[in-house]
């Protein structure tokens, strides 16, 4: 997740975040998620 996207926010293990993005399976399985929008949900 770049930087940018979390724009100064602080995310802990107690915080629940949603993300948009696409997903991307590359060879062999491996899947990639290319997250445009970070939320934190409260």
């Amino acid at each position: 997740i770049d930087d940018k996207l979390f724009a100064g926010r602080t995310v802990t293990p107690q915080n629940t975040v949603r993300l948009h993005g696409e997903v991307d399976v590359e060879h062999y399985g491996y899947r990639e998620i290319d997250v445009d929008v970070l939320e934190i949900v409260k």
